[in-house]
């Protein structure tokens, strides 16, 4: 069987703490995503403004580093 060192074409990954970086902020985005709803049917206020800015910050950081750069891969 043959691995990555058999292959020539073989490249590593070149952006790993990019990647890294976009993993992170998506499970943080995700966890974001849960909890929004029981602030919303709670209705706490603060605690929705917190999630909601940081979830669209979160987005738009997201659709820098990670959506716009699709392409390349």
């Amino acid at each position: 069987m043959k691995g990555p060192a058999d292959d020539p074409s073989f490249t590593g990954n070149r952006n790993f703490r990019r990647n890294a970086f976009n993993i992170v902020l998506g499970m943080i985005g995700q966890l974001c995503l849960t909890i929004l709803p029981m602030y919303i049917v709670l209705w706490l206020r603060l605690p929705l403004l917190i999630t909601a800015v940081l979830l669209l910050v979160i987005i738009l950081i997201l659709k820098r580093t990670w959506w716009d750069r699709l392409s390349e891969y």
